[in-house]
C-alpha cells in the first residue's frame, strides 16, 4: 500500500530543526519531491533531500507543473529523472526506487 504524507516544513532552521527533520525522515520508506519553477532556490527542500540521501532513502522527483519549467533541488544527482504526476507512474517509480534501495542494503 502506498501512502503519501506531506512532512515538509516551511520553517527557518533552528537548534532542533535538523534533528527533528532527521527523525521524521528516518521513519519513511521513500520520499517524493514535488518540483516547481524555483525548487533550485528552496533551501529547506535541498536540505531535506540531502538528509534523505545521507540516510540512503529512495526518492523520486516529480514534475510539479502542467506548464512551465521545473528545477531540481540543489544536491539532486545528474541522473535523477523527473516523472509525470500520474498516480500509476508515481506508484511504479516509488516501488522501483524502494526495490533498488533494498538491493543496495
Amino acid at each position: 500500500m502506498l501512502s503519501v504524507v506531506d512532512w515538509s516544513r516551511e520553517e527557518l532552521p533552528h537548534d532542533s530543526w535538523e534533528e527533528r527533520l532527521r527523525e521524521r525522515m528516518s521513519r519513511v520508506d521513500a520520499v517524493v519531491v514535488i518540483c516547481g519553477e524555483h525548487t533550485d532556490n528552496a533551501t529547506n527542500v535541498s536540505r531535506e533531500l540531502g538528509i534523505v540521501q545521507e540516510q540512503g532513502k529512495p526518492y523520486v522527483l516529480l514534475w510539479g507543473r502542467r506548464a512551465g519549467a521545473c528545477t531540481r533541488p540543489v544536491g539532486a544527482r545528474n541522473d535523477d529523472c523527473f516523472y509525470t504526476w500520474i498516480w500509476d507512474i508515481l506508484s511504479a517509480q516509488i516501488q522501483l526506487a524502494v526495490r533498488k534501495s533494498d538491493a543496495k542494503h
